[in-house]
């Protein structure tokens, strides 16, 4: 049995609504993303070019595994 997650949608203006799981996706990759890219320019800054690598790797890892749960047909 599959799980699908429900959307929400909110109206802030009556004729305007907004769902409000792809807005949240995509606020949590973008943090995702600049952790990564942060992780990766001080490490590089430190000298520690692997570490930096394996960082932005488990980064990249978090985005796909937080687009598949969230949108399990893509």
């Amino acid at each position: 049995m599959s799980k699908r997650c429900s959307s929400v949608t909110v109206s802030l203006i009556p004729f305007l609504s907004i769902d409000i799981q792809p807005v949240s996706l995509v606020i949590y990759a973008r943090f995702l993303y600049h952790y990564g890219i942060t992780t990766l320019s001080q490490a590089i800054w430190m000298e520690n070019r692997n570490c930096a690598y394996t960082h932005l790797y488990s980064s990249v890892l978090q985005i796909t595994k937080a687009i598949n749960t969230r949108f399990p047909s893509l």
